[in-house]
């Protein structure tokens, strides 16, 4: 009996090294994923960043033509929240 309840001790240590291998090869995989992503994003909001002031010097150009001829002046109706 005693050699029964060794055997099952240590096939289930067995088991719950494999299973917590397994989980660790997940979590780490899911970390690779989602630091792909955030750095994915980060790229793209700097890069919305140099748009968005690219087109508020373009608008305030264009205000400062408008201004230097007697035009009305152009708006940015966007209004970030």
């Amino acid at each position: 009996m005693v050699n029964t309840s060794n055997k099952k001790e240590r096939e289930q240590i067995e088991y719950l090294t494999k299973e917590l291998q397994r989980v660790q090869e997940e979590a780490k995989a899911k970390e690779t994923k989602l630091k792909a992503q955030i750095d994915r994003l980060n790229k793209q909001n700097e890069e919305l960043k140099v748009a968005n002031k690219e087109l508020n010097d373009e608008l305030r150009h264009v205000n400062d033509q408008l201004r230097n001829t007697g035009g009305q002046k152009a708006t940015n109706s966007y209004k970030p929240q």
